[in-house]
């Protein structure tokens, strides 16, 4: 698998940036909890601006990676491509549904085979499981806002709202490197990031602003340090199972190592009736710690100038 580092120096033709499949899974568990914690704008997007703070920096800092906006703009083309051939089959037909246990689309056989008549291509839609479908589906459906820097659009929207938004960042780039002037890159840029996208706060009784504005920063943080967390607790489950084992193991061996009768059995040529007189013998005895002490070969002795 491609590191994070190496994943940003190639590119293939069309403008395809290579995402990994963990820098791929961390973008989407990262949006899906942004969008639980109320990130979106009053029109239901993710605006590039908190993009740019809240998600790129825990991704790049986590996985070593250097993922800029264009970078997600680019894997978010795909992944709504992924989600709107979940969503296509899901309207296919009244018969579909979905087991949120076994991560698989779920409909009769006679549903199926009208289906798999439409699309043949699709097979795989009936057996397989599809792991992100969820993370997708809170990411792209819950959104009912339009415009060039929604992601999170409903379930009737296409991947065109990302090509807009693509085209409007390369003709803006163009444009200042050609004219090389500030007022050029905002006539270019849309006028909705012009504004910040994060509200004011209002001040307190006393006039000062209120600490809320800080929310965001702090928001960033505590997940950050969620993430952190779970690693730890991942890192000490896995410890204390590899410290079970090794006692396991260590009893076992210890067992085998106290046991009379295994300790008999290791003594090459001798019959089982004579096997069974030399245990009653030793712990007649009481001579099993001494026995356990001798070599094989002064066990034999032992055995044949006793038994």
């Amino acid at each position: 698998m491609e590191t994070g580092e190496a994943s940003q120096t190639q590119k293939v033709k069309g403008g395809y940036f290579p995402w990994t499949s963990q820098e791929s899974q961390l973008l989407k568990r990262l949006l899906v909890d942004g969008i639980r914690r109320g990130w979106r704008d009053s029109n239901g997007s993710l605006t590039k601006r908190t993009i740019e703070t809240k998600v790129l920096p825990i991704l790049n800092k986590q996985l070593g990676c250097n993922k800029t906006h264009k970078h997600y703009l680019n894997r978010m083309k795909s992944l709504k491509k992924e989600y709107q051939s979940y969503s296509d089959l899901l309207r296919f037909s009244s018969g579909f549904g979905w087991d949120p246990i076994t991560k698989q689309f779920t409909a009769p056989d006679e549903v199926w085979k009208e289906y798999l008549k439409a699309h043949p291509n699709n097979d795989n839609m009936r057996n397989n499981t599809f792991e992100a479908f969820e993370d997708l589906q809170a990411i792209f459906e819950s959104a009912t806002a339009r415009g060039n820097n929604v992601f999170g659009l409903g379930g009737d929207a296409t991947a065109e709202a990302f090509e807009v938004e693509n085209n409007v960042q390369e003709r803006e780039n163009m444009n200042h490197m050609e004219n090389g002037t500030e007022s050029n890159e905002t006539t270019c840029r849309p006028s909705k990031e012009k504004l910040p996208s994060r509200k004011r706060a209002k001040p307190n009784g006393d006039g000062e602003p209120s600490e809320s504005i800080n929310l965001g920063d702090h928001s960033e943080k505590v997940l950050s340090e969620m993430i952190g967390v779970s690693t730890n607790i991942m890192n000490l489950m896995q410890q204390r199972e590899e410290r079970h084992q090794k006692e396991a193991e260590v009893r076992e061996s210890e067992k085998r190592k106290n046991n009379i009768w295994d300790a008999i059995k290791e003594i090459p040529g001798l019959e089982r009736d004579l096997c069974y007189d030399a245990i009653t013998k030793i712990h007649t005895l009481k001579m099993k710690d001494v026995f356990l002490s001798m070599s094989i070969e002064e066990r034999l002795g032992w055995i044949r100038r006793n038994i």
